[in-house]
């Protein structure tokens, strides 16, 4: 079974005033040229899914400037939802009842993108593959999502207290409770990170070769202090640093994931086609794992596909993508000509255009 978009309608979100789409099974493509509002269109269909754009954290930006608020409507596997933002708050419903708790949504519809500042995965910070993981384990393990608002409500309580102690003599018995919070939580963590990565590493590995016709030893390697026997100790030794710092040294919120290319790491030694295969395998992976495990195919966003790939390797890609049979992949790209010719060497029937 495959998550359906049926339709959207999209009002003073970016340069879109108000527009209405509707979408088909299989390949959608939405046209147009530069500065067209093709990304915007993506990023409402991501937000709406996922309350997440690919592009910002702050939905201010994604205000028409003409207007102080947007709505977003639309027909997901027969259900209406709507989100509304206006003057910092967002309100969501589906089938006109009102979602109370943001985690009560979030999962609810599945889907993954693929857009140009992906290789920020790759030349970014490790903040950036922190949020990587937590945003795809949170879609489809409800109680990570739990686990992740616990721990960074006890991180932001300890490092708020140690930072408000100037010259004081800290209460030990306090920072006792948060750690033992901070111990716990993080564990849990840093456990479900590593099982999310041990859970896709085949499945990226298989597609990189794929994609690439090349046959590049690629690895994932997660490091955590949460994941060592010493990582309660080592917590409360760090506590005097800790102090001197005003925040919060150790835990799943310094975690790092280091990329590895023909032994190698990704992020200094590859090319920038190496890093292009890497990380469009590597969200295909996250893409078939969720379907694994929710039992459902999500949604694929690629945004700007000619820019993630070359000719030889986009067609390889879109052979690729045609063996998810039910998947409904959304699109955008500037020469549809391109895709065209792409789609008729291959074969494939189910590409539809959407002009904007």
């Amino acid at each position: 079974m495959a998550l359906r978009l049926e339709n959207i309608k999209v009002q003073n979100f970016r340069n879109h005033k108000d527009i209405v789409l509707s979408f088909s099974d299989g390949f959608n493509t939405i046209v147009g040229n530069n500065g067209a509002g093709k990304t915007s269109l993506l990023e409402a269909i991501s937000y709406l899914l996922l309350t997440k754009s690919f592009l910002t954290s702050s939905e201010k930006t994604m205000l028409n400037v003409e207007a102080d608020f947007f709505l977003l409507e639309a027909g997901i596997d027969e259900k209406k939802v709507r989100i509304a933002y206006q003057e910092g708050k967002k309100q969501i419903f589906v089938n006109e009842e009102k979602i109370q708790k943001l985690s009560d949504y979030y999962g609810l519809f599945n889907a993954v993108w693929i857009c140009p500042n992906d290789i920020d995965l790759i030349q970014g910070n490790s903040e950036g593959r922190r949020k990587f993981l937590d945003r795809h384990i949170a879609q489809i393990n409800e109680q990570y999502l739990m686990d992740l608002l616990g721990y960074k409500k006890y991180l932001q309580r300890r490092n708020a207290y140690l930072k408000s102690l100037g010259n004081s003599t800290p209460d030990h018995n306090l920072l006792d409770i948060y750690d033992e919070k901070l111990i716990y939580l993080g564990s849990k963590i840093a456990k479900s990170r590593q099982v999310f990565i041990n859970d896709l590493i085949d499945s990226f590995r298989k597609n990189y070769k794929k994609i690439s016709e090349i046959d590049e030893q690629v690895n994932i390697i997660y490091e955590s202090q949460a994941l060592k026997d010493s990582f309660s100790n080592n917590l409360k030794q760090n506590r005097f640093s800790d102090i001197a710092a005003k925040r919060t040294l150790l835990g799943v919120h310094k975690d790092e994931v280091i990329f590895y290319t023909l032994g190698m790491h990704t992020k200094i030694q590859a090319s920038q086609g190496q890093i292009k295969n890497f990380v469009v395998a590597l969200k295909c992976a996250v893409f078939q794992l969720i379907m694994k495990k929710k039992k459902q195919m999500p949604i694929l966003l690629i945004d700007d596909l000619n820019d993630r790939l070359d000719l030889f390797r986009l067609k390889n890609f879109i052979a690729y993508l045609s063996n998810f049979q039910d998947a409904q992949i959304i699109i955008t790209d500037t020469r549809e000509e391109t895709l065209s010719e792409i789609f008729s060497s291959l074969k494939l029937q189910n590409l539809s255009l959407i002009h904007i």
